[in-house]
């Protein structure tokens, strides 16, 4: 998700959650926040600014429509797409999709029943390349209102089932630069009860797969909806958009109670099948010296301009295997039973037959104890040698 740093108005920062896409069926969403008056807002009353707001817009404030409207707009003037080479249509690529930073895009996020993109050779030019105007000139951020003073964009590589979550997930692309945006994909699979603690049956209202993303999402929104009757323009499901007003004084606190008590306000459990998309990110300077005269003509901009404007990004698969991680029991009931019996007839000769063995040898000797017959008594008298004679033996010839 591309998301140039314009934070006019940003009441949304409120993510944190630790948490915890191959094929090419990943999507690359990119976005930039809604502009808004210019002007120090830092110290002006809220009850002033709604009525401000009210003679600014006399037939309602639409905060949807204004973000649409005033977000940045995604046309061939200010980004050149490629996928495999072949240069894309914008209309038709990109999807905009609202978030926490505002009106962004994504990339690849058509519908089942349109065909999507893959990638079905890695490496770089084999993925997706955008060449991107930022249009420094057009941000309206200010210190004092307390906005980000970053320049570049934002983008994050998910699971096509998955909402995009830019303020945890997102990586950063500061103009001047070409990034190289290697991804692999690791599939998981989680265990439930009582070897893991992910949970099959954990239906979501508004997402048909349950993530951790999607459950977060649900779960704030249910917050903001039991104690503000309202929504943030970036969650799903039906309900009036909150107004400025109802964001400062009951949206934000109860956001910023989520984040202090997340375990407990928002018990997500880990989704047993997820799908994850690591990015790694390496960077080259541009332009060129000699290249420096076509890429400003190209994208009519002084060439003292490049540098704050232009950024090129290079999305490709490494290779096109993943990793499979599967959580497996240790050991199950049946084969403890097993190796208790293993260790007892190794170690001590502990088994059914010899317990027999046993059994008879002591009964047999019992036996023979019991009927053995009585030995009669022996008196034994000790010889003496008789005295030899003296005599002489005769012997005649």
């Amino acid at each position: 998700m591309l998301n140039p740093y314009d934070y006019a108005y940003n009441p949304y920062s409120y993510e944190d959650y630790s948490y915890y896409d191959y094929g090419g069926s990943g999507d690359a969403a990119y976005g930039v926040p809604p502009a808004a008056p210019s002007g120090n807002t830092g110290s002006v009353n809220i009850d002033d600014l709604m009525a401000n707001i009210s003679l600014w817009y006399p037939g309602g404030f639409d905060f949807a429509n204004f973000t649409k409207e005033k977000g940045w707009q995604l046309t061939d003037t200010n980004i050149h797409c490629e996928f495999k080479g072949v240069k894309c249509n914008i209309s038709k690529s990109f999807t905009p999709v609202l978030t926490e930073y505002g009106l962004c895009y994504t990339f690849n996020a058509v519908p089942n029943s349109k065909p999507r993109v893959f990638q079905d050779q890695p490496g770089i030019g084999n993925g997706l390349k955008l060449i991107v105007n930022i249009e420094q000139s057009e941000y309206t951020n200010k210190m004092e209102r307390g906005d980000p003073i970053e320049v570049g964009l934002l983008f994050q590589v998910h699971n096509q089932s998955e909402p995009p979550m830019m303020e945890t997930k997102s990586l950063a692309v500061p103009p001047g630069f070409h990034a190289y945006a290697g991804v692999k994909r690791t599939d998981s699979a989680e265990m439930e009860p009582p070897y893991g603690i992910c949970d099959r049956a954990s239906p979501l209202k508004y997402y048909s797969v349950y993530t951790m993303s999607a459950c977060v999402q649900e779960c704030k929104l249910d917050h903001m909806m039991g104690n503000c009757t309202c929504k943030l323009l970036n969650y799903p499901g039906p309900g009036e958009v909150c107004s400025p007003k109802q964001i400062v004084e009951c949206v934000k606190p109860i956001l910023l109670e989520i984040k202090k008590n997340f375990t407990h306000m928002c018990p997500c459990k880990i989704p047993c099948q997820s799908v994850n998309y690591e990015t790694y990110l390496s960077y080259a300077k541009l332009p060129s010296d000699e290249t420096a005269p076509e890429v400003a003509m190209e994208y009519g901009v002084a060439q003292s301009d490049i540098e704050k404007n232009i950024l090129v990004l290079d999305i490709f698969f490494q290779d096109l295997n993943y990793v499979i991680s599967e959580q497996l029991p240790a050991i199950e009931s049946s084969g403890l039973i097993s190796d208790l019996g293993g260790q007892f007839g190794l170690f001590m000769g502990f088994s059914l037959l010899t317990l027999v063995e046993f059994i008879e040898f002591g009964f047999t000797r019992l036996i023979l104890f019991i009927c053995r017959p009585k030995k009669k008594k022996r008196t034994i008298t000790p010889v003496l040698p008789k005295e030899q004679s003296n005599s002489k033996s005769a012997y005649h010839y």
